[in-house]
């Protein structure tokens, strides 16, 4: 009688240590909470308080030039995000504006950490290590048209169009801006802009009025065939440079 008591004992201890093993190998993983999120642009192209539209001889710059807009085209690019201690995180990207594609107005840059950001900052152009690397990443493929056909790089900015001189005469518009010279940085303020394991959208505004008035006026009758291939250029390209740095704004929808 005591030998089978034992081995019913025996019996309900393995059972009991059975049931506690299942339990603990039926336990679900806690699923790591996200640290990440991702922020959705939507980018608009304006003149002035006007949506530009291609094909219009409709727009006046600040030096009093008509002028159209047949094509525009441009880099944005290496986008940070700046923190309230001042230290940035960068997402290293490369997106191609196409106002003839509407496509291109819309992206998304994901791995972005929690946390809150004070500013916004992204250049025009491509870094000067990819400029003189062709590539076939999407939007630095050379099918993209702006590749220079005179030398290793590319073109940052486009517009091409057509304006009406000081003597009333429809000409040519022609602008190919570009070279290491010509990147610019664009900074740009976030009002405690909060990224937490969702996704946030911007509306990030590129205004052609201001990059041709703020704060170098650009005289289409001086300026309106360069394509950044000599020092005779460099006046034209650094004014549009610092112009650039004031032409985008950005805002939360």
């Amino acid at each position: 009688m005591h030998t089978r008591s034992c081995f019913l004992a025996i019996i309900l201890s393995v059972s009991i240590l059975g049931g506690c093993k299942k339990d603990e190998e039926e336990k679900p993983t806690p699923t790591p909470a996200d640290t990440t999120g991702s922020v959705a642009f939507q980018v608009s192209n304006r003149i002035g308080n006007q949506d530009l539209a291609l094909g219009y001889l409709s727009y006046v710059n600040a030096a009093g030039d008509s002028f159209q807009v047949d094509l525009l085209k441009y880099y944005i690019s290496g986008f940070e995000w700046k923190r309230a201690d001042g230290t940035y995180f960068q997402s290293k990207n490369y997106q191609l504006i196409n106002t003839s594609q509407p496509t291109s107005l819309n992206f998304s840059l994901t791995g972005i950490p929690n946390g809150t950001y004070t500013g916004l900052r992204f250049y025009l152009g491509v870094d000067s290590l990819s400029n003189h690397t062709i590539t076939n990443y999407v939007a630095l493929d050379a099918s993209s048209g702006m590749i220079w056909s005179w030398n290793t790089g590319y073109i940052f900015f486009k517009h091409e169009g057509k304006y009406i001189d000081s003597n009333h005469v429809e000409k040519p518009l022609l602008f190919h801006y570009g070279t290491d010279r010509g990147f610019a940085t664009v900074e740009l303020p976030l009002d405690n802009f909060v990224v937490n394991s969702d996704s946030r959208q911007l509306n990030l505004t590129f205004d052609l009025a201001a990059l041709y008035a703020n704060p170098n006026m650009i005289d289409f009758n001086i300026w309106n065939n360069n394509q950044s291939l000599t020092t005779q250029e460099y006046p034209w390209l650094d004014a549009m440079k610092q112009n650039f740095s004031q032409s985008f704004s950005v805002h939360v929808p």
